[in-house]
Order: C-alpha cells, then sequence, then structure tokens
C-alpha cells in the first residue's frame, strides 16, 4: 500500500464520525466569526489598517528565525554525535559546516558555534516577538481609545431619541467594554492566529522537505490535538462564560436593590437577606471563574505531553531505521520543532476560542458604530465659557410646528403657531401627556419638528446655539448632580480652573444659593456626594439653576424646576426667577399657581395643541378644569 494511503487512514481514523459531524456545525458558526473579525477590522482607517497588517507581516516573517535556530539544533545533534565517534561530519551536515567555515575547526568548536547560531536565532525570535507584540498592544490600546472616543463623538451627534432609544447599560458597555474587546479579543487574537499559522506553515514546509513521511505524522497528530481540545474547551467556554456573566448580574442588581431600599431592610430585619443571597452568588462564580481560569492550562498541559511522547516516538522510530547521527539529528530537530509548534498549535486554538466567545460581545459595539457611521470622527470644538452674546435676539418664533413620535399614530405637538418677545416669561401649563416637555424640547432643538419651522434669534435652535454657545440656558425637572465639588457641578462641561471663582459665586446669588455655600467649611470645593446625598431637593434645583445662570443666557427654559419642593424652598426659587424678569426672556413648564400668576403670558396645551393662551385670569375663565385646580388651591 503506498505511503499516501495509509497516512489518509491514520488521518482518517483519528478524524471520528463525530468530531467530523461537529465540524459540520462549527463551519456554520465560524461564519459569524469571520464576519465579526471582517466588521472589526472595519473600525480602522485605511492608514491604521496598513499599519496593523505590516505588524503581521514582519512578525510572520521573522518566524524563519525559529526555523534557522531549529535546523541548527538538528545540525548541533550530528556534530555532537560525530564528536563522541571522533567521526568528521558527512554528508549535508558536512556541507553546512563548510560553508560557514568551520571545516578544519574541532567538534567541539564546531558544536560551540552552531550551539550559540541556535541560541541567537531562538533568542532573538523571542525577543523580536517580544517587542513587536508589545508595540501591537500599544497601538491596538490606541486604537481602541480612539475607536471610543469616535463612538461617543458619533453619539453625542445623534438627535435626542435616536440617543434614548439606546439602553444606557449597552451604551456604557460598548463605549468601555466593546471597544477594547474589538481590539484584543477579536483584532489581536487574530493577528496572532495568523502569525502563529505563518509559523506553523513555514516549520511544517521545511520539515516536509527534509521528512515527508514523519512531518505529516505530525501535523496530523498535533492538528487532531488541537482540534478535540477546541470541540471540549469551546462549550465548556462557552457554558461557564454564560453562567459567570448571568450570575454576576444577579449578583448587581440584588446589591443595587438593597441599597436603593436599604432604609426598608433595616426597618425589617432582613438586611442579612441579601447578604447571603449574595454571597451564595458569588461562591459559584468564584468556582466557575476558577473553572474557566483553568480551561488554558489544561490545554498547554496535554500539549506538553503530547510533545514528550511525540519526541519519544521520533527517536525510537528513528534509532530504529537510522545511524546515529540522522537519529539524533531528526529527533533534535523534531523535538526543538515541538517546543515551538506546541505552543503555537495552543495559541491557535484559544485565539479561535477567544474570538468565538467575544464575537457576540463585540456586535452591540459594532452595530452603534455602524449606525452613527463612526469612521470619521467628527470635528471636536472645544467649550469656552461666554457670559456675553453679542448679537443675539433673544425672540422666539414657530411657525405651523407640529412633532410626532415614533411609532406614535397622533401629535405630540398639533400645528402650534408662538412667537415670544425679548424679556418676556411665558407659562406653559395643561395636563399630562399635553405635549409641553416635547413643546420645550423643539425650542431647544433636540428634536425636530416633522412640519413648520422653528427660529431663536432668526436661526434654528441648535444653530443659535453653535454661534452664541450659552445663550440658552435650560433647567430640567430633575437636576443630574454628579460626585464632585459645588464648583465642578455648576461648571459642568467648562473646565473649572478656567472658570473665575467670581462668575460660580454671581451664579449662586442669583440663584440664591450663595448664602448656603458660603457657609460650608470648603465653599465651591465642597462636595456634594453622589448624586448630591449631601443636598436637599431644593438645594439641588437651585444648583441646577445656578448651572444654567453661569453663562448669563438671555434666553432660560425651565421644565417644573419646583414640582416636587417644598414650599421655602419653591419661594427661594421662585424669587430668584423674579429678579430674572424682564431681563431674560424666560419660559417654563409648571403646574404650581405661584409659579405662574405672575407670567406675562399663559399657554394652555391640550392634546399638542394651545387650547388657549393669555394671562392667569382669562385661562380661568376659558379652562374650567384650571379654573377648579386654582380654587383648590387657595385662590379666589
Amino acid at each position: 500500500m503506498p505511503r499516501s494511503q495509509v497516512i489518509w487512514i491514520v488521518g482518517s481514523k483519528i478524524m471520528s464520525k463525530s468530531i467530523r459531524s461537529r465540524l459540520s456545525k462549527l463551519a456554520n458558526k465560524s461564519k459569524s466569526s469571520e464576519n465579526v473579525i471582517l466588521r472589526s477590522l472595519g473600525v480602522l482607517d485605511s492608514s491604521n489598517l496598513k499599519r496593523l497588517w505590516l505588524l503581521i507581516i514582519v512578525q510572520s516573517l521573522i518566524n524563519v528565525l525559529d526555523l534557522l535556530g531549529i535546523a541548527a539544533i538538528g545540525l548541533l545533534g550530528t556534530i555532537a554525535v560525530s564528536g563522541v565517534k571522533s567521526e568528521n561530519t558527512t554528508g549535508f551536515a558536512s556541507q553546512i559546516v563548510g560553508n560557514i567555515g568551520l571545516s578544519n575547526s574541532s567538534a567541539v568548536r564546531q558544536a560551540f558555534v552552531i550551539g550559540l547560531l541556535a541560541c541567537i536565532f531562538l533568542v532573538g525570535k523571542t525577543l523580536l516577538s517580544m517587542t513587536l507584540t508589545k508595540r501591537t498592544l500599544g497601538f491596538l490600546s490606541t486604537q481602541s481609545a480612539i475607536l471610543s472616543r469616535k463612538l461617543i463623538s458619533g453619539l453625542y451627534s445623534q438627535p435626542l431619541l435616536t440617543v434614548y432609544a439606546r439602553n444606557t447599560q449597552d451604551v456604557i458597555y460598548s463605549l468601555t467594554q466593546g471597544a477594547e474587546i474589538i481590539m484584543f479579543r477579536i483584532i489581536f487574537s487574530a493577528a496572532i492566529f495568523i502569525t502563529d499559522f505563518s509559523l506553523l506553515v513555514i516549520i511544517g514546509a521545511s520539515l516536509f522537505i527534509f521528512d515527508p513521511i514523519l512531518t505529516l505524522l505530525n501535523v496530523i497528530g498535533f492538528l487532531a490535538i488541537g482540534l478535540l481540545l477546541y470541540l471540549m474547551m469551546h462549550v465548556r467556554a462557552g457554558k461557564l462564560g454564560h453562567e459567570i456573566t448571568s450570575s454576576n448580574i444577579l449578583a448587581n442588581q440584588l446589591i443595587l436593590e438593597s441599597l436603593n431600599s436599604y432604609r426598608e431592610l433595616v426597618v425589617r430585619g432582613t438586611r442579612s437577606t441579601y447578604s447571603r443571597r449574595v454571597g451564595e452568588i458569588k461562591l459559584q462564580v468564584s468556582s466557575n471563574v476558577a473553572d474557566s481560569n483553568y480551561l488554558p492550562f489544561a490545554s498547554k498541559y496535554v500539549l506538553e505531553l503530547a510533545v514528550v511522547l511525540g519526541a519519544i516516538a521520533v527517536a525510537g522510530i528513528q534509532f530504529a531505521g537510522n545511524n546515529a547521527e540522522n537519529a539524533v539529528a531528526i529527533t533534535a530537530i523534531f523535538l526543538a520543532a515541538g517546543t515551538r509548534v506546541a505552543p503555537a498549535v495552543l495559541r491557535l486554538q484559544q485565539g479561535a476560542l477567544q474570538v468565538r466567545s467575544s464575537a457576540g460581545m463585540a456586535v452591540p459595539t459594532l452595530e452603534m458604530f455602524e449606525t452613527f457611521n463612526c469612521k470619521e470622527e467628527k470635528p471636536q470644538i472645544d467649550a469656552i465659557l461666554r457670559t456675553s452674546h453679542d448679537g443675539f435676539h433673544s425672540a422666539i418664533e414657530m411657525k405651523n410646528v407640529s412633532f410626532k413620535y415614533p411609532q406614535s399614530n397622533s401629535f405630540a405637538i398639533n400645528n402650534v403657531d408662538l412667537e415670544i418677545n425679548k424679556g418676556m416669561h411665558i407659562a406653559i401649563i395643561g395636563p399630562s401627556g399635553a405635549g409641553k416637555s416635547t413643546l420645550v424640547d423643539l425650542l431647544l432643538g433636540v428634536l425636530n419638528p416633522l412640519t413648520g419651522s422653528i427660529r431663536v434669534s432668526g436661526q434654528k435652535p441648535l444653530d443659535a446655539i453653535e454661534n452664541w454657545p450659552g445663550a440658552i440656558g435650560y433647567v430640567p425637572q430633575s437636576v443630574e448632580i454628579f460626585s464632585g465639588t459645588i464648583k465642578e457641578n455648576i461648571v459642568m462641561g467648562y473646565e473649572a480652573g478656567d472658570v473665575p471663582d467670581n462668575l460660580v459665586w454671581e451664579a449662586l446669588k442669583k440663584a440664591n444659593l450663595d448664602n448656603f455655600v458660603d457657609s460650608l467649611d470648603l465653599k465651591l470645593d465642597s462636595q456634594v456626594g453622589e448624586k448630591g446625598r449631601k443636598l436637599s431637593g431644593g438645594q439641588k434645583q437651585r444648583l441646577g439653576l445656578a448651572r444654567a445662570l453661569l453663562t448669563n443666557p438671555s434666553v432660560l427654559v425651565l421644565d417644573e424646576v419646583t414640582s416636587s419642593l417644598d414650599s421655602e424652598s419653591e419661594e427661594a426659587i421662585t424669587k430668584s426667577l423674579r429678579q430674572l424678569h424682564g431681563h431674560v426672556t424666560l419660559i417654563s413648564i409648571a403646574h404650581r399657581i405661584s409659579t405662574i400668576k405672575e407670567s406675562d403670558l399663559i399657554l394652555y396645551l391640550e392634546d399638542g395643541r394651545i387650547r388657549e393662551a393669555g394671562n392667569l385670569d382669562a385661562i380661568r375663565r376659558s379652562i374650567p378644569e384650571f379654573d377648579k385646580h386654582a380654587r383648590l388651591m387657595g385662590l379666589d
């Protein structure tokens, strides 16, 4: 029987029927992994993609040093045996020794020089690989940061509805872990896969020329072992990864629940229930993490064992059928090759697992990148604090404005006409769902009208904001306070060091918060705590008002800023707004009578339309339900 048929039969028996059936399934799964790799490479621009390929090509080319080192080790074995037998080297070994000028040297000198060359080749390859790997990781680390920056830039250039349509946790994940997964677990793993595969091709092709039968048997053996490890490990790795993720999410959810309801748990005496549950989950997670971390070591030990057993088998075959010089040379070559091939096979297997397990993790980030067209980074504009807005006119005009939310059958704003002159105080009232907040969002430019036009200072809202940054101020119903100092919260979006303290104090004074801040030990540098826990509800709202007033805006928009405040806090903010009357065009959504009775114009919205416009008395005469509400609030 021809040798080729023998090799084919051996290979076919290694590939059992069950393995082949699983391979067909893996072929379908690999298509999605390949697609993710191509999509991941697509996040790099052309110049950086070329740089990546250059690093991969150089890393692949230096694998030739491994081949030279392995050949030198084989030659060293031949010289050693010849030296022990006090004979000169013959054949191919003699030609190599002659080519490097060592024909007339002693066996000891020949062995020393060849051994030194083997060391230089193999150590040099390792050192060069370390250097290139570090450069590749540094390059991808930079690209990860750039990708995150592009994603943030792309996200922040989207309309409000597009931003809010995305889950907050998904956005945070995509901007942080997702970008890192694409660069390190997809692109880097694919790059290492290519370089290691090239190593196997270089060594395999060279050994095939040297001894085709023995090479094919070794290749089949290593590939079979690597494939078996992959088939066994990828299922286990996927299961463990799913269990770890699910358990961590559950534990985080329980921790968040317990922190948010800590007072109730104390009163109910059930804090220990949560600590016990979280402890049990974390113990299970630790067990799964240990198993997951052990998987690469299991593969490593199996391949080490395969190298040892393979070397013994090769040595046995060679010493049984060849002379000592050839037997030692071939055994040394295959043993040296095994020490390089085995780690490469392990990295190939682990790299394939890495890409496979990370493909799904990378999809949300890739989808965001492609959806927001983040290939080209949006231009960055430095935020510079401006307190004067020359040329800005605080007049607002809306003509035939209509707006409908996606997948909604009714208009949130329906054919609204509105004209607001400079210095006016406009109050917007109406039942829940009337379209008050939508109208404000349209005025601010965070929503675009379906029909009609909106002009602020004669321009579209976003154009006016871009041309006169800070000319329009906004205070939401729920002011977002973040961990940091009083000053850092007020100058949000600007560099705290670039904003003079006197401007911050002026804003605090306008918001009637200066006395409180002045009573604190650290004044402006006082910490507010996580989410402003050191502040009362009224203080948070006034801090938000000070934030909006920092730029000395000509237009100020308030979204129900007093709806959830006590009477004292409401009076403080109302007093602050009264001082702005006539100087600032004020637009406020309000529920409480006390905050709207001094308005120049009150708009009563209902079903997205302005049902009535006028002063308080006019609204009461026209809207019976509002008049009833006013009487309940104590107005005659």
